[in-house]
């Protein structure tokens, strides 16, 4: 993506108060550790994982009902888009 201009952001979407304690221990650190690489060369990473503890913000534990997507919506794009396009061009000019 780089070598052709295309800017590039990781997101991990919101999951449930209860999906969320379903990983095993050590789990959630190997996730952190992963993201940490992404950022490690560039890259910007939103996660969104706890963002709504509202059960009834999410239909399955990780799919967003209509309630869940208008909150998520809302602060993405406050939080994380707005400022990532005011911070100007996303990558330099392609070659």
């Amino acid at each position: 993506c780089h070598s052709r201009g295309i800017a590039v952001a990781f997101v991990v979407m919101p999951e449930s108060p209860r999906f969320r304690t379903c990983y095993p221990p050590g789990v959630r650190d190997q996730v952190n550790d992963y993201l940490a690489e992404w950022r490690a060369v560039g890259v910007p990473v939103w996660d969104a994982s706890g963002w709504l503890d509202d059960e009834r913000a999410l239909a399955d534990g990780h799919h967003l009902t209509r309630r869940g997507a208008e909150a998520f919506s809302a602060r993405f794009g406050r939080e994380c888009v707005a400022p990532w396009l005011a911070a100007g061009p996303l990558l330099p000019p392609a070659a």
